[in-house]
């Protein structure tokens, strides 16, 4: 059985760091996996982890890297820029930065050696650029499992990744992304079925398959809100209104303490800020007026943590707890622990990022 100092957490530039380490310690016939669904090898600390999956793959590592289609579409997640691979449904090297430099990124470490896949490329013209993607963010190297929240880009944003040793997640883990990699669409991969793997007595490796209107991981998020007795905080890139609220308002009935924190819809960009403002409104005419107290200041990073923490236990992972993205059908996973301890540790270590911008909580 796991013990919670068996886990260690990450920010983003610690995620990055570390696994650049640990790749350039490997050697011939070790193996390497990367999943994001995003990616910017223009950051300085991303170019360095491309160039260890790079020299790894040349001295004879098995390295895989799946990057989700979701990167050609978008300029960043905010949705200000649409590309050309929306319009024609198909994506060949695009001619533009920041794609082209995305692209050509992959192409080089393919010449490394590497297997590298674009997931979930467009099959049609004007296709729903969110629909079908995977949002799985996720690393092995040899044994060393990281499962949480953080895409292979801006390490400014306020995030975690969960490490641990375990031949059996990281077997488990690894065959997700390679064969993610080997079918090229989240669906084929996992045919249409969400998938558990128990490390432990007292947790579980969840992944969702992508199939609209199914989540295995937002099930298990609604139990633990629904289990909480004492406190419950959740973390979110914007308000995690509709049912995840009511949720959250009936624990808060029942006398659970509710902290809900999130990013202003500022940092959501141009088109993506009047949508979240307009739907904080509406979310304010039906939720406490407490549920918005924590809303983080626009002038901060993003809060693009995913957690989910009680006095029983925590998720950690890719989804949002939320339901636009399972309406879509998005490939998610998470790490959901029974244990106390990790739960608080996993609270502590969100709310210290937080305070290091803000000072305060």
């Amino acid at each position: 059985m796991a013990n919670s100092k068996d886990f260690t957490f990450y920010d983003r530039p610690g995620y990055f760091s570390s696994l650049t380490d640990v790749i350039d310690a490997t050697e011939r016939g070790d193996r390497v996996a990367v999943a994001s669904m995003t990616f910017e090898p223009s950051e300085p600390l991303i170019a360095l982890l491309i160039q260890a999956l790079c020299n790894a793959a040349k001295r004879g590592v098995d390295v895989y890297v799946a990057i989700d289609a979701y990167t050609f579409f978008v300029k960043d997640t905010t949705g200000d820029d649409i590309t050309r691979a929306w319009l024609t449904g198909k994506l060949s090297a695009p001619a533009r930065e920041p794609y082209r430099s995305r692209y050509s990124t992959l192409q080089k470490l393919k010449a490394c050696g590497a297997h590298t896949v674009v997931t979930n490329a467009p099959d049609r013209p004007l296709s729903t650029v969110p629909a079908g993607r995977s949002h799985i963010k996720a690393a092995v190297v040899n044994g060393l499992v990281y499962v949480g929240g953080c895409n292979l880009r801006s390490p400014r944003e306020i995030d975690v990744m969960v490490a641990w040793r375990d031949k059996g997640a990281a077997n488990w883990v690894f065959d997700t992304i390679t064969a993610m990699a080997r079918q090229g669409t989240t669906q084929k991969a996992f045919g249409l079925v969400d998938r558990t793997y128990s490390v432990d007595a007292d947790t579980l490796l969840l992944i969702d398959s992508g199939k609209p209107r199914q989540s295995i991981i937002y099930d298990h998020a609604l139990q633990l809100i629904d289990e909480a007795r004492k406190h419950i905080t959740i973390t979110c890139q914007y308000f995690p209104g509709g049912r995840t609220a009511q949720h959250l308002h009936a624990a808060q009935k029942r006398g659970v303490k509710v902290e809900i924190l999130f990013s202003h819809p500022a940092v959501q960009g141009r088109l993506g800020s009047l949508g979240h403002h307009a739907y904080q409104l509406r979310e304010r005419t039906r939720f406490p007026a407490g549920f918005f107290k924590l809303r983080l200041d626009k002038a901060l990073p993003t809060l693009h943590a995913k957690i989910i923490t009680t006095e029983q236990g925590a998720i950690v992972g890719s989804h949002n707890y939320v339901t636009p993205g399972i309406r879509f059908g998005t490939a998610e996973i998470a790490l959901l622990r029974r244990d106390p301890v990790f739960s608080a540790g996993l609270h502590a270590f969100i709310t210290d990022q937080i305070r290091a911008n803000t000072g305060e909580l």
